[in-house]
């Protein structure tokens, strides 16, 4: 049986070296990873899904998106990845996303996470998980992770991003609950 299919989502013009060390993780823990990018400064050039893909659902190529300001950016791709995610969904393609970032990173990932139904695994690394989530996580089920150094691969944040994957795979190989009575809510 092949491995769930995780989306691992960052702006990887930022956090590239932590979201491919994420994605081997998941790898490692018997996930299929796939790379989704959402950087706002350029595109990398390695991501499974790139920028250029992300931004075309939303009628615009990479140089329109990098000639606008970040705020102005990070909304054009957050648009065009909820379409993008919406799509792997309805057909199948993903089983569960992981995301890591910082304010603005979170602010994307969580923005489409939202987008997903309850109940589909979900979490969000961010130093933003120290205080108040509410804006992040919203009316939704979005696992948030405090991965105590926003940027850089050490000691302890190898650990974290290692324990997440797992998490992520985990909760993405959970097993169906049957012969359970569904009340109204």
């Amino acid at each position: 049986m092949a491995g769930k299919k995780i989306l691992v989502a960052g702006i990887l013009d930022t956090k590239g070296e932590e979201i491919k060390f994420l994605a081997k993780r998941v790898k490692a823990a018997g996930g299929n990873p796939t790379i989704l990018e959402l950087s706002v400064g350029h595109e990398v050039g390695w991501a499974d899904i790139s920028l250029s893909d992300v931004v075309s659902l939303v009628g615009k190529k990479k140089e329109e998106i990098f000639a606008l300001d970040r705020n102005s950016a990070s909304d054009l791709i957050t648009a065009g990845a909820i379409k993008l995610v919406d799509e792997l969904y309805t057909a199948g393609k993903v089983e569960g996303v992981i995301a890591y970032g910082g304010s603005m990173g979170a602010s994307m990932a969580t923005r489409i996470m939202q987008s997903l139904p309850i109940g589909f695994p979900k979490i969000m690394l961010t130093t933003m998980a120290s205080g108040d989530v509410s804006p992040y996580v919203g009316t939704s089920d979005i696992c948030m992770i405090y991965p105590i150094a926003e940027a850089g691969l050490n000691k302890v944040t190898r650990e974290i991003l290692n324990n997440a994957a797992g998490a992520v795979v985990g909760m993405a190989t959970a097993p169906e609950m049957e012969g359970i009575e569904e009340k109204p809510l």
